[in-house]
């Protein structure tokens, strides 16, 4: 079976960087054969996952503050990304797992058709469960302020 090339560094992507080749190195192991996949992988470093955590609260700072409608286009790109990726994925997966090439494009289809659902699901907007109890300041024995609620 010829692969799909797939970019493997064995470096950790932390942010829009590579990691450096410092950490424990191991391979991937085919598990009908017994043997070592090409490409040797790094374990990140200390430094790493602290750079990694950083960036992660960053980013989510900003993605808080994102519409539903931007949500689902990164959703949507994700999973247009796997699917454009899906022979180098699933064949890749295939040596590393010894899996059935059938069930891993099963479960790659699933995975980017939940990216999608969830995609509709944050355009449509209910999941916000928004609220709006109204001011009452007639109400006793103490007035009811106006409360607004939305998960985010």
């Amino acid at each position: 079976m010829k692969l799909q090339e797939l970019e493997l560094s064995g470096l950790s992507l932390i942010g829009d960087q590579s990691g450096k080749a410092v950490g424990a190195c191991f391979r991937a192991m085919n598990p009908a054969t017994g043997e070592e996949l090409e490409t040797a992988f790094y374990a990140a470093t200390g430094a790493d996952i602290d750079q990694a955590a950083k960036l992660a609260e960053a980013a989510f700072l900003h993605f808080a503050s994102t519409s539903g409608r931007e949500r689902a286009r990164l959703l949507r790109k994700i999973a247009d990304g796997l699917t454009a990726a899906a022979t180098a994925i699933t064949e890749r997966a295939n040596l590393e797992s010894g899996l059935p090439m059938a069930r891993l494009q099963n479960e790659l289809g699933r995975t980017t058709g939940q990216l999608r659902m969830f995609a509709e699901v944050l355009e449509e907007g209910s999941w916000v469960n928004a609220r709006i109890d109204e001011a009452d300041p007639e109400r006793k024995p103490m007035p009811r302020p106006d409360v607004r609620s939305m998960l985010r």
